[in-house]
């Protein structure tokens, strides 16, 4: 009952949109894997973008945040298998939270917050961040911090969109680093198309080709233009297997002699 309290006023207060922009506080925090995090030495100085999500794992509007994977699409994108621009940390909280809340195994919790997640996440008893400067008004916050003056420009709670989670960074930054994500607009001739199926797509991805002649070379490419795998085939159709591909949203080009279409499909587990 008192969590179901505190949940209700925290979505109330995360409506409201705002957070408590301005410097942020140095802290060291040491996240579930044993490895130590510091917000200023290892990764503001060294000019990354911060991500840090302030959550809870009994907050719903929290949940709905985590699954939505723009998170973790950051991460694969932007972070260190990426371009290396963003540092994405999602910090729990609350100082109650254990292991088994986490991964989803007690009644209080949404769900497996562990679950495809790849980035770093802390879960400390006492909480060492000052919630008046990271979650003056509830969680989540989802606080975007520049690396040139450690400013926290902004609050990006309820985006939960890639392109848009994107695109607000970017505006929020200033133009001080610019993340760049591939069009997935389809350069297509009005009468040629390819499908895609399943999407999303957990297992194996069905792609027809019959509307392309010859030699086709299908690419699956990060949002950022990272070649995860690529082959080139003479046949109708096609089906790559993404069962050992991460969680997240990609992209498909296919090229031909005198055509390439580029369509986006999700990764699911």
């Amino acid at each position: 009952m008192t969590k179901f309290f505190y949940t209700l006023i925290f979505s109330l207060l995360c409506s409201v949109g705002f957070s408590q922009f301005g410097t942020a506080h140095d802290f060291t925090v040491t996240d579930i894997e044993g490895n130590e995090i510091s917000l200023y030495a290892d990764i503001l100085d060294e000019g990354y973008i911060a991500v840090i999500d302030v959550s809870a794992t009994w907050c719903p509007p929290c949940w709905t945040l985590h699954e939505s994977h723009v998170l973790e699409d950051l991460h694969q994108n932007f972070g260190p298998e990426g371009t290396n621009q963003v540092r994405v940390v999602f910090y729990e909280a609350d100082a109650a939270t254990t292991m088994e809340d986490l991964m989803g195994n007690t009644p209080g919790t949404m769900g497996n917050w562990l679950e495809g997640n790849t980035y770093p996440v802390v879960n400390e008893s006492p909480v060492t961040l000052d919630m008046s400067v990271y979650a003056p008004l509830g969680f989540p916050t989802l606080n975007i911090i520049r690396p040139s003056d450690k400013e926290i420009v902004a609050d990006l709670y309820n985006v939960f969109d890639f392109d848009a989670m994107v695109n607000g960074i970017n505006e929020a930054i200033g133009g001080e680093v610019e993340l760049s994500v591939v069009s997935s607009t389809d350069n297509l001739d009005s009468n040629i198309d390819v499908s895609l199926a399943p999407n999303p797509v957990v297992n194996t991805l069905q792609i027809d080709l019959e509307q392309l002649v010859g030699s086709k070379q299908i690419t699956l490419l990060s949002l950022t233009g990272n070649v995860v795998s690529n082959i080139t085939t003479q046949a109708d159709s096609y089906q790559m297997d993404v069962s050992t591909v991460s969680e997240g949203t990609y992209l498909i080009q296919i090229a031909s002699k005198t055509q390439t279409i580029t369509k986006q499909i999700q990764v699911i587990r």
